[in-house]
């Protein structure tokens, strides 16, 4: 190589190991100088969320409030929900659910996270991403000693060669001559290699206090769950099931009353259509001509006293079973009733049902099928084999009262949507073509105070 290129290369090489220096310096920098300001540096481990975080970068996370609003579309850093061993997730809010829990999903996941989050597992915000920085943690954590290694040398030959040979010349001096330069090249290589890396195990250890669990009393706090204001209406009353219906996708309609009875879907049109609550932030489900929600398990007996509460939007001119109860889940039924309907008029009627003599029926005399969310509840009390006394409540008021037809003692199943459509003299179809919402039993009459108070909080 040539005298002249000698200098060239020499600067060449100075730019990229100062640049390398500066680069990973202020890197480190912006990852744990946050901490002097109340944020907190999170190791990511997984490639869930890449490309827009990869396995190696730093989260700098802001703590929330125990008040802070939890906003769709921001990356959080939360308890892992499915697991129980403290485990912390970084992954983005996809939504907000109607009781109040908080749909979400990695960026590189195909699917959702399965298990919804509570307000209480959400610890911080995300708002800053340092890229590649802990990769040399992730790598001793994973027993990768050859890439750890690796690392180092090459750091160390870059913080060294960062090091300009006219600094490294020592001035004549009367005893240092020979241990000087090599103290003064030591030390500037091992210091900086230092100090990055007693940060990076600083921010580590301090992911891994944070998770831990505590028996400090002053490190451990807990926020009550946040729900929807309708969703809280309605579970205050007990309801036997609940379905909010904000599935993606599937078989399965998740109970939030908190007794096990999933709902079973079936010929379902469409998930996730526009929800029926003005305040809320969940979801309804298209049934189509076809489609059904039965409460699944096993058969149940049929009540005497309940409610039934759904909310509705539909154009149907056919009309169709809107709730109730059968002696069959899947196919057709030898017994029906206790069945919410809705005539091909738009009428909404209880009471008809089965073929059974002097049938009471109570209709409302206003007509619903005019594309508009309704909220209607049927509210009955009585004894099997003796009629009831029933009201139907449309948008938190009384349409329509009276005694009804007599129900009969067996044990089914309570179906939304399609159903046997054997219904006396109303001539409705076997489907209800709707988009329903928040279908729900009770194992009481509800009162109209608490009707008017579940219509209020939508």
């Amino acid at each position: 190589m040539s005298a002249p290129a000698v200098p060239w290369l020499r600067l060449v090489v100075l730019v990229v190991c100062r640049s390398y220096r500066a680069l990973l310096l202020t890197f480190v920098a912006l990852a744990l100088g946050s901490v002097a300001v109340g944020s907190t540096p999170y190791v990511v481990r997984s490639g869930s969320m890449s490309p827009s975080i990869r396995v190696g970068d730093v989260v700098v996370a802001r703590a929330l409030p125990a008040d802070a609003r939890i906003a769709v579309g921001r990356v959080m850093v939360f308890v892992n929900p499915a697991r129980s061993d403290g485990e912390l997730l970084v992954h983005r809010v996809i939504e907000r659910r109607d009781e109040g829990t908080f749909t979400t999903q990695g960026d590189n996941n195909v699917f959702p996270d399965s298990t919804p989050v509570p307000r209480s597992a959400f610890r911080a915000q995300g708002v800053l991403r340092v890229p590649y920085v802990a990769l040399p943690v992730v790598w001793w954590n994973q027993g990768d000693l050859m890439r750890l290694g690796l690392w180092l040398l090459l750091t160390a030959a870059a913080f060294l060669g960062a090091v300009s040979p006219r600094a490294s010349r020592s001035r004549p001096g009367p005893s240092h001559r020979a241990n000087g330069p090599r103290a003064l090249s030591a030390l500037r290589v091992l210091v900086p290699i230092a100090v990055p890396l007693a940060l990076i195990l600083t921010s580590v250890s301090a992911s891994a206090t944070f998770t831990a669990r505590t028996r400090n009393p002053g490190s451990s706090w807990t926020v009550g769950m946040i729900r929807q204001a309708y969703v809280a209406a309605a579970l205050a009353d007990r309801p036997s099931w609940l379905y909010l219906l904000d599935e993606q996708q599937g078989q399965w309609a998740a109970d939030t009353s908190g007794n096990s009875r999933t709902g079973e879907y079936a010929d379902i049109a469409a998930y996730r259509a526009p929800g029926a609550l003005s305040n809320g932030y969940g979801y309804a489900t298209a049934l189509g001509s076809a489609g059904r929600i039965v409460a699944a398990g096993g058969a149940t007996v049929a009540p005497s006293t309940f409610t039934l509460e759904i909310w509705l939007k539909t154009t149907t001119v056919f009309g169709g079973p809107i709730l109730g109860f059968e002696s069959s889940r899947d196919v057709r039924s030898a017994t029906v009733d206790r069945q919410l309907a809705m005539t091909a008029s738009g009428r909404l009627i209880y009471g008809a049902w089965g073929g059974l003599l002097g049938q009471d029926v109570i209709v409302s005399p206003k007509t619903y099928n005019d594309g508009q969310w309704h909220h209607v509840v049927l509210a009955a009390q009585g004894t099997a084999g003796s009629p009831q006394t029933s009201t139907l409540y449309v948008d938190g008021q009384p349409v329509a009262a009276g005694t009804t037809t007599r129900t009969s003692a067996y044990t089914g199943w309570w179906r939304v949507g399609e159903g046997t459509g054997n219904l006396l003299g109303v001539g409705v179809a076997a489907g209800f073509n709707a988009v329903v919402d928040q279908p729900a039993l009770y194992p009481t009459a509800l009162s109209a105070t608490r009707v008017q108070a579940h219509y209020a909080a939508r």
